[in-house]
């Protein structure tokens, strides 16, 4: 694969809280240079992933842009369940599961209308969908969630992606 180092982690999730637990590995040495474990309420779990990729960007020396640092540090609370349905939805479609994606993201929007993570994806599980045999009509349904998701978070790749696409 030539690389240098492997990051490796895992999750605890009990009573609305989270742990990482997170280890940066340099593979030439088989050694561990880098460990942290972080507790969250889960309603932060997305400042939690900026704390962990702005910590793994220090160990590994690399310099952040402004626009990334920005990035990083826009933070906000995500309704737990809402979140907990769009990684399932997620998860299902990466494995092209596609039907019950769209049903987990829709509980993800339905949870919280304001998951721009949730609409972008199920924009773009709803695209799949189309390109499978689906009605064309459906497009319309996707140019909607997009044009949802770009309001809440402007820069949201997925759905730029999807828009591009679509």
């Amino acid at each position: 694969l030539n690389v240098d180092g492997l990051l490796t982690g895992s999750v605890i999730e009990t009573q609305g809280k989270i742990r990482f637990a997170v280890q940066l590995y340099e593979l030439a040495s088989n050694s561990n240079i880098w460990a942290e474990h972080y507790d969250r309420d889960f309603t932060n779990i997305l400042t939690l992933q900026s704390d962990i990729a702005q910590a793994v960007s220090d160990q590994v020396n690399i310099e952040l842009t402004g626009g990334e640092l920005a990035a990083l540090s826009a933070t906000y609370e995500v309704d737990p369940e809402s979140h907990k349905a769009y990684l399932l939805g997620h998860s299902q479609l990466s494995v092209f599961n596609i039907e019950p994606a769209i049903s987990s993201l829709k509980r993800a929007v339905e949870l919280d209308p304001t998951n721009a993570n949730a609409l972008a994806e199920l924009a773009r599980a709803t695209n799949i969908l189309v390109w499978l045999g689906a009605p064309h009509e459906l497009i319309s349904d996707v140019r909607r969630l997009i044009k949802r998701a770009l309001a809440l978070d402007a820069d949201h790749s997925h759905a730029k992606a999807t828009k591009g696409i679509g």
